[in-house]
């Protein structure tokens, strides 16, 4: 119910609900809640830089508990708080992305800008989770080549298209 309250920690795990979703790229429409409860006990071993990413949630939810004067919030501070922690976690991932995108430069096809697909899932399988995108969700971002004169007619990731 949206007039309901919630204190910091209900507010919290609503928000780290929300954006663990975003991180692993999951429709949090579609998430079951007992579900997602399993996957919030366990997303610092699936996301290593999920306790960080809790902190800035914390603080958010302290921002606005700050702002409105009160210690419990309304779902509708809910997603004032989303949208800070979403802009924020923006700056704070572009260390992430660099070394992401680092990593995939490493395993680059012969100075092309490309990685092969078999070798882009490879460093999935390897413990980067990131690294785990579809074919169909990396063709529906331009990020897949699949035909061209020096792939061979292998499929390779375009890494400056990825994420």
């Amino acid at each position: 119910h949206t007039s309901d309250t919630l204190d910091s920690a209900k507010a919290t795990q609503v928000v780290g609900a929300y954006m663990a979703a975003f991180v692993l790229d999951r429709d949090i429409s579609k998430v079951v809640p007992a579900k997602m409860m399993q996957v919030l006990g366990k997303m610092d071993k699936v996301y290593p830089r999920w306790p960080g990413l809790q902190r800035i949630i914390q603080q958010e939810v302290s921002v606005e508990q700050a702002r409105r004067g009160s210690d419990v919030l309304r779902y509708s501070s809910i997603n004032r708080i989303r949208e800070n922690v979403d802009e924020r976690f923006g700056y704070w991932q572009v260390p992430e992305c660099i070394e992401l995108k680092d990593l995939l430069l490493s395993k680059e096809d012969h100075g092309t800008g490309r990685i092969r697909l078999a070798d882009f899932y490879k460093a999935g399988l390897d413990g980067n989770f990131q690294f785990r995108e579809s074919a169909e969700w990396l063709r529906e971002l331009g990020a897949l080549e699949e035909a061209s004169s020096y792939s061979g007619g292998e499929p390779r990731v375009i890494i400056l298209q990825w994420r």
